[in-house]
């Protein structure tokens, strides 16, 4: 009957609209690593190449307009000033200069209020970098650091007091043939804890069971050591200083940088999570922003620098080398992205439905995997060979003994004649 109609869904010409008469639309674009690249001609004319300008060629043809792309004059993507103006490309179609942003654009809630997203195109992930270090850690703890410093205390203390007891013991102890001096005992306790041997066997069954104990401490120790050194050389990932934003701002020697006029230099802005304003406030402003890639990765080689930077980015900038830099395992905002539109613009359905097309009959995707560059991975099956530069401690430390004995050597012999000199007058 009549009254089980469904009423029907008022007609939307945009839904079926598929031609813009030849439109012209003044665009903006930007830097965005595979996505979007830039050359220049020899007049100085900005040259467009990536997944998105192919994508918008497409669309160009579809809809049949015309898009006259260009950069912002600031280069940047776009960040609301104190002052209420935008930078970048948000502040180029806010100011009506622009009516379509083509790039990934994050879509955050400060440009919410200004632009309108289209549906995302892709996920932008931001991540903590930083300069990769040796795989060996730094010369100067690499025999050291299988022990805590606290470790490190009690382990003296345990060798000290286990000469002084053991000294005791064999000294005190009724019918002892063996009896070490002093100085001889610390020699034979602290070479127990290298492994090393000693001569003599007491006699007596206490002073035995003693230095059984010592001999029990010393191969779990020595144990506890070995297996940590061999771990460390089998493992062929990169160490990762950091693990919580906590751990940047406690070590406090590192600048935090992070590109102006990007969606991370946004939310940071308007973040109220008491670590990210401090680590804002103290480790960036001013000193660690900056404005293009080629500085950050200069920074990064030759300071100590932590930059939030885009993933995709990242892996297009550093694809000749990409073990260079490391990943802190540290999660920071993730974003959706895709082209945006002037606030109330007639065009948003239109291109909706012409990227909601993309999407589902798959060219987005085959766009996207012809500029794609997969990173190989850093972590080696192999093991890596240790250098000069991680056995240079070692060999410090032996050059520092030689030196001392040869420095107490020479007193002796010096010592010795002055004696004989006393003597003979």
């Amino acid at each position: 009957s009549a009254g089980n109609v469904l009423p029907a869904v008022p007609h939307d010409l945009a839904e079926n609209r598929s031609d813009l008469l030849g439109a012209s639309l003044a665009c903006v674009s930007e830097t965005d690593s595979f996505a979007v690249n830039v050359d220049f001609s020899p007049d100085g004319q900005p040259r467009f190449t990536g997944w998105i300008p192919d994508f918008l060629k497409r669309i160009e043809q579809d809809l049949n307009f015309t898009c006259n792309l260009r950069l912002p004059p600031d280069r940047k993507w776009g960040t609301l000033n104190p002052d209420g103006t935008w930078t970048g490309m948000v502040g180029e179609v806010v100011a009506g200069r622009a009516e379509f942003v083509v790039a990934t654009l994050d879509s955050t809630v400060e440009r919410a209020r200004v632009v309108d997203s289209l549906i995302p195109i892709s996920t932008t992930w931001t991540s903590l970098y930083m300069k990769a270090g040796s795989q060996f850690g730094s010369p100067w703890i690499r025999y050291t650091e299988e022990f805590s410093p606290s470790a490190w205390i009690v382990l003296l203390a345990v060798v000290i007091t286990t000469t002084i007891i053991l000294y005791l013991v064999m000294h005190r102890s009724p019918g002892e043939t063996v009896t070490w001096e002093l100085s001889e005992t610390l020699l034979i306790v602290t070479g127990l804890f290298a492994s090393q041997g000693f001569c003599g066997c007491p006699v007596n069954v206490s002073v035995r069971i003693f230095l059984l104990t010592v001999i029990a401490l010393a191969i779990l120790a020595q144990t506890y050591y070995s297996a940590f050194l061999y771990a460390k050389l089998s493992d062929t990932r990169r160490p990762v200083p950091f693990r919580t934003i906590q751990a940047i701002i406690d070590d406090g020697s590192y600048t935090f940088g992070m590109m102006i006029g990007a969606s991370i230099q946004g939310e940071f802005l308007v973040s109220k999570d008491p670590l990210l304003r401090r680590l804002y406030d103290e480790f960036t402003v001013p000193k660690g922003l900056f404005s293009e890639f080629t500085d950050v990765f200069k920074r990064l080689e030759n300071e100590r620098y932590i930059a939030a930077l885009n993933m995709l980015s990242v892996e297009a900038e550093t694809r000749l080398n990409p073990c260079r830099l490391i990943r802190l395992p540290i999660k920071m905002f993730a974003f959706k992205a895709g082209f945006a539109l002037r606030k109330k613009s007639p065009y948003k359905k239109i291109f909706n439905n012409a990227i909601l097309k993309a999407l589902n009959t798959g060219v987005l995707d085959r766009l996207e995997r012809q500029w794609a560059f997969t990173s190989p991975s850093c972590a080696s099956i192999e093991g890596v060979p240790i250098n000069l530069a991680q056995t240079m401690s070692a060999f410090l430390f032996l050059l520092g003994g030689m030196i001392t004995a040869s420095l107490i050597l020479l007193c002796e012999l010096l010592l010795r004649k002055y004696r004989k000199l006393s003597s003979s007058t």
